[in-house]
Parts: structure tokens; C-alpha cells; sequence
């Protein structure tokens, strides 16, 4: 397993994502709580989810580890308009990204792709 390990000077903010619909499923949970780096990179906590602790103790869980970073800091975060464009921004191509695997598009295109598989394999070129 890889251990990832953040400073809490290093600790942007703690967000709630909630994935698209279809993303979620058996074994993913429908609330997932990130930690964003200063840079905007961002990191899953993997325990802290509503699978997990259950719909009534997952909010009160992410405000207490929201409360101990603010505590830790000395403080409330101030936002940062470039680290804010960059989380912008990343889930903004995940959004298209998401998108463009589930939309209309892509599913032609896969149809076409099979379509033409079946047809090399089955055609007798001799």
C-alpha cells in the first residue's frame, strides 16, 4: 500500500464530491471527501465516506476534520484565486471527460468499432 502524507500548513481545504450518478455503484461510495493541496492537486481520504460511517455520521465526521485543519492553521483558509481556477478546471475535464465516455458519441464510435471487428474476422479475404 502507498502512504501519502500531507502537512497541515500544506492542507488547502477538505471538499465533499459527490461522482456522477453511473460512477457510483456497489463498491464506490456516492460522497467522496478530498484533500486539496495548495497547488490544487487533490488527494481522497478513503475511510471518511457515507458508506463507511453511514448518512447520519459522515457530515459530522467531515466538519470535525474540516474544524481540526482550520485549528491546525491557525485559522480559517483564505481562498486563492489560482489554487480556486485549478480545482475549477479539474473538474471541469472530468466533467467532459465523463462526458465523452457516456455520451452518445462515444457509444457510436464503439458500435462502429465492433461492427468493423466482427466484419475483419468473419470476411474471408482468399
Amino acid at each position: 500500500m502507498r502512504i501519502r502524507r500531507l502537512v497541515w500548513a500544506d492542507v488547502y481545504d477538505i471538499r465533499t464530491v459527490t461522482p456522477p450518478a453511473p460512477a457510483t455503484g456497489r463498491h464506490v461510495p456516492e460522497d467522496v471527501v478530498y484533500v486539496y493541496r495548495a497547488d490544487g492537486r487533490r488527494f481522497p481520504l478513503p475511510y471518511l465516506n457515507a458508506e463507511e460511517l453511514g448518512e447520519d455520521e459522515f457530515p459530522r465526521e467531515v466538519t470535525i476534520v474540516r474544524d481540526i485543519m482550520n485549528e491546525q492553521r491557525g485559522g480559517a483558509r483564505v481562498a486563492d484565486p489560482r489554487v480556486e481556477a485549478h480545482i475549477a478546471g479539474h473538474a471541469a475535464r472530468y466533467a467532459r471527460r465523463y462526458r465523452a465516455l457516456t455520451g452518445r458519441t462515444s457509444m457510436a464510435l464503439f458500435l462502429i468499432l465492433t461492427l468493423a471487428i466482427i466484419i475483419c474476422f468473419t470476411t474471408n479475404f482468399g
